[in-house]
């Protein structure tokens, strides 16, 4: 009964597109920080999705059945060790090595297309 009552109207705020406030409540619409974000799970498979690109899926990833597709270079990944499946730790230096390579590639295809064009 002694709380402090609300601003009453159109309320300015950075984080929202637009404020309204009654003395008992307010209401409005908040900026979005991130579009889509979602996240599932079910037995051994999973599925992420963020735009932009959030700390839950910070670059671009697609697999399906244990076949890469991003990062490059496309294949199959490693199979698991002793019939269980790999680590998180074991399946992230995957990624960074596949992600290596693919930059390896790329300054292979800088240095031939510079190579071309010189000559």
């Amino acid at each position: 009964a002694n709380a402090e009552k609300f601003p009453i109207g159109m309320i300015k705020e950075e984080a929202m597109i637009v404020k309204c406030g009654l003395p008992c409540c307010t209401c409005g619409l908040k900026k979005p920080s991130v579009l889509v974000k979602g996240s599932s799970a079910f037995l051994c498979m999973r599925a992420a999705a963020s735009f932009p690109f959030s700390d839950e899926v910070s670059s671009p990833v697609c697999a399906c059945c244990a076949i890469r597709c991003v990062p490059g270079p496309p294949g199959f990944m490693k199979p698991p060790q002793e019939g269980k499946a790999p680590a998180q730790e074991t399946m992230a230096e995957e990624v960074k090595e596949a992600e290596k390579k693919t930059e390896e590639v790329k300054e292979e295809v800088k240095e031939e297309a510079v190579t071309s064009v010189a000559a």
